[in-house]
């Protein structure tokens, strides 16, 4: 057989960094989907120490992430992040005040602003941000339509769409709102539309499922006789 035609096509990874990573439940999806987990950036010491300990490999920040400056993160993480993630709050984002032409005034939106800082530094070829659903019709859709101006002008193609977690495989009602960004650079706009659904799962079946895996899991690392599940 010719050396050719042995030739396997290279799998491209793609780097992701996670601001506001809780425990890490986003950077596990994206883990799960074939991208590897390069940070995690929380103000929760509990949360990060839980995400330093699933992806042990990437940086950790605990603290206030503001306090990271421009200097420090394009030199750690510039060329290296592809994806940015996160859910930031961004409840300061209002018609109250409709001749507020700068949001930036409103102290309840600098986590939302520290998101886009990193993106507008870091220029990834993608971002996923997640909230609650309610950021779309908030004040008649404004909220929806003020963050989606700002990520356009940024360079970005935006697709938001509220998902619910039980059409994807997961056994719980949980309905969040996605802004998936993208560069304009790369063509062809994401299309939340395009996402393949999943079976529903129910819980009794995802506890099965989770017990052989656990107990898959543990006899072949040699721990068979200290297996405690309890549901």
């Amino acid at each position: 057989m010719e050396v050719n035609e042995l030739k396997k096509e290279k799998v491209m990874r793609h780097n992701v960094l996670d601001l506001f990573c809780g425990a890490g439940g986003l950077s596990l999806g994206f883990k799960m989907a074939g991208f590897d987990i390069v940070g995690g950036i929380d103000f929760n010491q509990e949360a990060i120490d839980t995400h330093a300990l699933n992806f042990k490999d990437g940086f950790h920040f605990c603290g206030d992430i503001s306090t990271l400056d421009n200097e420090f993160v394009l030199k750690n993480f510039e060329g290296k992040v592809d994806v940015i993630i996160g859910g930031p709050p961004c409840q300061g984002f209002s018609t109250a005040n409709m001749q507020q032409k700068d949001h930036k005034d409103d102290e309840r939106n600098k986590l939302f602003y520290q998101f886009i800082r990193f993106v507008e530094l870091l220029k990834p070829k993608a971002f996923v941000m997640e909230n609650v659903r309610g950021i779309l019709t908030k004040d008649g859709g404004h909220v929806k339509e003020a963050m989606m101006k700002i990520m356009n002008d940024l360079g970005y193609n935006v697709d938001v769409r509220v998902l619910v977690a039980s059409d994807y495989g997961v056994p719980q009602k949980r309905m969040r709102a996605f802004f998936v960004g993208t560069s304009k650079s790369l063509g062809e706009p994401f299309n939340l539309d395009n996402i393949q659904k999943k079976p529903m799962v129910t819980v009794t079946k995802f506890v099965i499922i989770t017990k052989l895996v656990i107990f898959t899991v543990q006899t072949h690392l040699g721990n068979k006789k200290n297996i405690t599940i309890k549901f």
